[in-house]
């Protein structure tokens, strides 16, 4: 975020009268997230509320919130130790709108986007969000992928010759709607899809299993000098879905595994 908010093109600060008097204002980076009930935890503990306090330390006004209007957007602005309500006019803005599972309110904010520096682009967030689009355009470019079926009337026949697989909806996240199934198990054509998308498509994706259940997650940013990443995290845990949200302890994963693997883990994500 803060690679992509120092390249975005900022307007003049100016100043607008507001009951006679004057008030500098300077737009802000908008990171467009949906209204959740509730008082959000400190910054300090959010990955994404850590680089806000860095960048407004640098003078960059961060705000967080969920529409905009006439160029103006009223939200929650990170302060040490907590939040400050703020209303700002935005000079460009961070996609974090969970758009698949709410697409109605997300098409609703972006419509007040217009004209404003987008980073996480509907197309690209449309693209991530679609397990089975992107999985294809990694392998049209020689990615090695763990093969994927979406079409259900195959499902039987294929696990059978498979073995093992995962059954997930195409647009989930966070382990929801995920199950390993051998021949023989259910296998409906729909799963949970959350949000305003109550029903979303199965796909039936390959297993690869070993003694004990990992996952492995590599964040990667492209900067000016090059990709660059963050340490590599090694997910473990009971359950064959090894995702956090469902009981999964996160390690760093040079405490699990030789470096030959992060290597060649790390040359797969860069392939990518």
């Amino acid at each position: 975020m803060e690679r992509w908010a120092g390249g975005a093109k900022r307007r003049e600060q100016s100043r607008v009268p507001i009951g006679g008097a004057s008030l500098l204002v300077m737009d802000c980076l908008l990171i467009l997230l949906r209204d959740r009930p509730g008082n959000p935890p400190p910054p300090e503990t959010l990955p994404m509320g850590r680089a806000a306090l860095r960048l407004e330390a640098e003078g960059q006004a961060v705000v967080f919130a969920a529409e905009v209007r006439d160029g103006w957007t009223t939200g929650l602005r990170t302060r040490p130790g907590g939040w400050t309500p703020a209303t700002l006019r935005v000079g460009a803005t961070h996609d974090r709108f969970p758009g698949w599972t709410w697409a109605t309110p997300w098409e609703s904010a972006l419509q007040g986007l217009e004209g404003t520096p987008v980073g996480n682009p509907p197309w690209l967030t449309r693209l991530c969000r679609d397990k089975l689009e992107a999985q294809r355009i990694l392998e049209a470019a020689g990615v090695r992928c763990p093969p994927v079926l979406e079409d259900h009337d195959r499902f039987e026949e294929t696990l059978a010759r498979w073995g093992a697989a995962f059954l997930k909806p195409r647009h989930g996240s966070l382990g929801q709607g995920v199950s390993l199934v051998r021949p023989g198990d259910p296998t409906p054509a729909m799963g949970p899809g959350g949000g305003e998308q109550r029903i979303d498509p199965n796909l039936l994706q390959r297993a690869i299993l070993g003694a004990s259940p990992m996952a492995l997650r590599v964040v990667l940013q492209r900067t000016p000098d090059g990709w660059t990443h963050l340490p590599p995290v090694a997910r473990t845990g009971s359950d064959p879905v090894v995702n956090v949200e469902r009981g999964a302890t996160a390690h760093l994963a040079e405490d699990l595994l030789p470096h030959r693997t992060l290597e060649a883990c790390l040359s797969l994500c860069h392939d990518a």
